[in-house]
Order: C-alpha cells, then structure tokens, then sequence
C-alpha cells in the first residue's frame, strides 16, 4: 500500500488517476514503483515538446522518489564522485554572484540557469532498473521523433500550430521550432535525442523494438535536425558521428555513414537554401556579428578574469566592452566557454570543464569494460555521443543558457552517470 493514509497539502491531486480539487491522497492502487514509471513517462514525453511541462514532469520524478525513499527507508540522495567538480562549480558561481555589481539580479539569472543542477544526485540516485531505463529512453526518442516529424512540416509549410512567433523564413524553407518558440533550443535537444538514438542503433540487442523503428527515428531526427538550419548542430552531428566510429569501430556504421554522408551531400547541392547555409560557415563575412561578439567577451573576460561581470550581466555591461562593428544580437557571447568564463570567471570556467572532463574519463572507462551489458552499453554510447555533440555545438551558441536544453542537457550527463555505476547495480526496479 503507497501511504494510504498519508495526505500532502497540494492544490490538485492524483487519486486512481482522476483530479479533485481537494489535497493529494496517494491512492492505495497507486503503488510507488508505477508512481515513479508515471513520473518518469511523463518527463519523456514532454521533455522534446515544452518547457513548463518538462518542468512539472521533474517535480513529480523528485516527488515519487522522495516518497519511495521514505517507504523504503532509503537515502534520498547516493554519494558519487562525479559531484565534487560539480560543488566546486556551483560554489564559484555562488561567489560570482555575491561579488556582482548586482547580486540579486545575478542570483535570479544563476538560478534561472543552474537550479537543474541541484537535481542531478537526485536522478542519479531514482531507482533505474534496465527495464525502466530502456522504457523511459524509448519513450523519450518516440516523443523526439514526432516533435522532429512537426518541425519537418513546419519546415516545409512554414505552419506553427502552438501560435508561438512567426517561423523564420529561409529562403523557400522555414526554420524548424518544434513545440518551443526558438530554433536552437528546438536543434541542441533534437541533437541530444539523435545521439541517444544512435546509441541504441549501433547496439541493437539493447533496442527492445524492430530496427527499422530505431531507423526510421533517426531518419526523422536527421530531417528535422536539417530543418532548423542551425549550423553549431550540424557540425556537432559530424563530429559525434566520427567519435562514434572511434568508439565502436563498428563495420555497420562504416557502412552506414557513407550512406548518410552522400544522402546529406544530395540533399545540399539539391536544396540552396541547405547549401548556402553550410558554406556560410567558412564566409568570416557572414559570421561578422559572432566574431564581434566573442571578441567583446574576451574583452570582459581580460578585465574580469577570476570572478567575472556576474552572471546576466553581459546587456548591462556591453556598450563599456563593445568591439565596432555589426551586431544582430547581443543577448550572450554566442559561445558557452565565453559565456561561462566572462560571467563567472576563469576558475568557473575550468571547474565547469572538470565536470565534463570526469564524465568522460569515466564514461569511456565504463564503456571500454569487457563486463557491460549491452543496454549499459548503449546507454553509455548515446550519453557519450550526445555531451560530445552538445559540447561542439556549445563552440558557436549559447545552449547552456537555454533552460529547455540545460535540462536535456544533465539529464544526459544524469543518465551517463548511471550507466558509469552500473545500472545493474543501482537499487534495484520492480518494473
């Protein structure tokens, strides 16, 4: 029995499923592990589609893992070493901030930013057994699948059905937004699902479906991907491709990479909206307002190299560190290793480097270990291949800064964590 007894003094309640406005009684047939699977489901769908309801679907993980701590006894939170960089990180932001021209402003802004952050021992430590992990992940990439299939058509119809702002025209094309409101937080989490896809597609006797299915979402993921013509994406699903081929030596990938390489390479020289966008790339012309911008940054970085201006602070401090030149846009530095050293300083910056850098020295030692199993494996893979991926594309936008991201973002990096401890040997699911 889940706490039949136990009542929580909350505005809406879950009681055998139906909502009264009374207070949240745990209904006796809602057992804890299918309170934590509901959780769990939730957060996948709503994870590719919007922000508020990712939101919601997180304080319900936390909420039923809190709740099954206590009926089983348990600790909330299971101490791992991956979280001394991330302390240090946070405590160095922290003294960012008191020492900003702003302190209050700049909490709002860390908050904004960084809350996620506190969460991540308690995802690590939610009871992952290999069924309720491969289930959440398989939810997760269906649910990416189709918010990819919407940004397809709005990419071709130029058509938002969520009323969000007017879809960006490229030339013939629109760019792509899924059920957000901006193309690059619609690119960075597409690109994180397609990672974990590829995981999955390179090991598939840890998919618990057809290939084909995996095929035809990677295929949809790809397509949107292109469709957001968000170039910092394309160039990390180069990249993490090659590290794929690294990692496996797959001869299936041998064959199959060739095969997407040609694919895109039609689909550019067919399509001159795709081929004027790519070789935008290497026009220094075309990239004058990001070039002024990370020179900008540096310049507030020399100035403010060990606690930085304060995290949102870089619009009140602008103008005093311009270069001259064009801007479109001056909300960040296009560029999160800017970002985060000129807001929080150098040292911030490293320790934010060491989070990642532990991650994947243990991430790579846990995949080169003969005794994985293969959904370890694949898990591990796609967790590898999307922070490889999110990282590149970090070179040339500020993905980090966007809370939609940010929480795709650690829950890779949650996620990895888990596999590196051996999901087997996480307390073990009843689902």
């Amino acid at each position: 029995m889940f706490l039949a007894q136990e009542k929580f003094p909350i505005f809406l309640i879950l009681e055998n499923f139906t909502i009264t406005p009374l207070k949240l009684t745990m209904p006796s047939r809602l057992s804890s592990t299918a309170f934590q699977d509901l959780s769990l489901i939730l957060l996948a769908v709503a994870l590719p589609w919007s922000l508020a309801a990712m939101q919601i679907a997180l304080g319900l993980v936390v909420l039923a893992h809190f709740l099954d701590c206590r009926k089983q006894g348990s600790a909330l939170i299971r101490w791992n070493r991956l979280y001394w960089p991330l302390g240090l990180y946070l405590g160095l932001r922290l003294l960012s901030v008191i020492f900003a021209p702003r302190p209050l402003y700049s909490l709002r802004a860390f908050w904004s930013t960084d809350w996620i952050v506190f969460l991540v021992p308690v995802l690590v430590s939610l009871r992952w057994g290999g069924r309720r992990l491969q289930r959440f992940l398989t939810v997760l990439l269906f649910s990416s699948a189709l918010a990819g299939a919407y940004g397809v058509f709005q990419a071709l119809s130029g058509l938002d059905w969520f009323g969000h702002a007017p879809l960006t025209p490229m030339g013939s094309f629109y760019r792509a937004i899924g059920g957000y409101n901006f193309y690059l937080t619609f690119a960075g989490n597409q690109l994180l699902a397609f990672a974990l896809g590829l995981g999955f597609f390179l090991l598939p006797e840890s998919w618990p479906l057809p290939r084909g299915w995996l095929g035809a979402v990677l295929a949809i993921l790809f397509l949107s991907l292109l469709g957001t013509f968000a170039r910092s994406v394309w160039l990390a699903m180069a990249g993490l491709c090659l590290l794929a081929l690294w990692l496996t030596r797959s001869r299936g990938l041998r064959r199959v990479l060739p095969a997407g390489i040609l694919l895109a390479a039609g689909l550019i020289w067919l399509v001159p909206e795709l081929r004027l966008r790519l070789f935008s790339i290497f026009d220094p012309a075309l990239n004058e307002n990001r070039l002024n911008l990370w020179h900008t940054a540096w310049r507030m970085i020399k100035a403010h190299p060990f606690l930085g201006i304060g995290p949102g602070m870089f619009n009140e401090v602008f103008e005093q560190y311009r270069v001259p030149g064009f801007y479109d846009a001056t909300g960040h530095a296009h560029n999160d290793y800017f970002n985060t050293a000129l807001n929080s300083g150098i040292p911030a910056l490293l320790a934010w480097l060491a989070i990642w850098a532990l991650w994947f020295y243990r991430g790579i030692h846990g995949w080169q270990s003969p005794d994985r199993t293969q959904l370890e494996r694949a898990v591990l893979l796609g967790c590898l291949l999307g922070m490889a991926g999110i990282l590149i594309a970090a070179f040339f936008q500020c993905y980090y800064t966007d809370l939609e991201n940010n929480i795709f973002w650690w829950l890779i990096y949650s996620l990895g964590a888990v596999a590196q401890a051996r999901i087997s040997a996480a307390r073990p699911s009843t689902a």
